[in-house]
């Protein structure tokens, strides 16, 4: 489900406890610290929002709700209400927060490198691999769509589909994935593997630059 669905259900439930500076207030709330988290995290969003009577003595309600919304699909959805967003931010002074951009056109790059990677692997080194991959990921609180297409591509399945996810998170992911390998068969194979994925990336993929993957992060 792609980001702008989300914050839709998210808005649908609270506009109708919230109103006015408060309701702007929590969905930017909603947008800087869990837009790119699982659903199954938004529990805690609404503890974060207890602050405000309308949520605290309703959290459960609410998640309820917002889980049934994310179920049904986008029929019953209000508008997604960025603009109004956008405009509270900017009639309050505040600087713009970051909203999180299409990165589709990283995503042929990410495959491609995370195929060559986990090419000539067993059966179970790639069992092994994905599972620290994915279990670190989860501790580094990377967005839950993008481990799930690390973990599709790794099983040698395409993702076709576009995703919201930051840059930032993809290189982190390439990083796990890298240090996951080395625990596996060593730093000179798992070298030779990331750098084949790399050269095939800038061979296949136009418009970006796949040694940008290599600019890691720690998780």
């Amino acid at each position: 489900m792609n980001i702008d669905t989300k914050r839709r259900a998210v808005y649908t439930v609270l506009s109708d406890v919230l109103e006015g500076d408060d309701l702007w207030d929590v969905m930017w709330r909603w947008e800087t610290g869990y837009s790119q988290k699982s659903q199954y995290e938004l529990n805690s969003f609404f503890s974060d929002c207890s602050d405000l009577s309308a949520i605290a003595g309703r959290r459960s309600q609410l998640y309820r709700e917002l889980i049934g919304l994310l179920i049904k699909g986008t029929g019953e959805l209000k508008p997604d209400p960025l603009s109004e967003m956008e405009a509270y931010r900017e009639r309050l002074g505040l600087p713009s927060e970051p909203v999180f951009q299409l990165t589709s056109e990283w995503m042929p790059c990410f495959q491609v490198v995370i195929q060559e990677m986990m090419a000539g692997l067993s059966v179970d080194q790639l069992q092994k691999v994905r599972t620290q991959v994915e279990e670190r990921a989860q501790r580094g609180r990377l967005a839950a769509e993008l481990i799930y297409v690390f973990s599709m591509v790794a099983s040698g399945k395409q993702y076709d589909d576009q995703l919201m996810a930051e840059f930032e998170d993809i290189k982190a992911l390439v990083n796990l994935a890298y240090v996951a390998l080395c625990e596996q068969q060593g730093p000179v194979l798992s070298d030779r593997q990331l750098a084949k994925g790399i050269e095939r990336a800038q061979q296949e993929i136009q418009g970006v630059d796949p040694r940008l993957l290599l600019q890691h992060r720690r998780v």
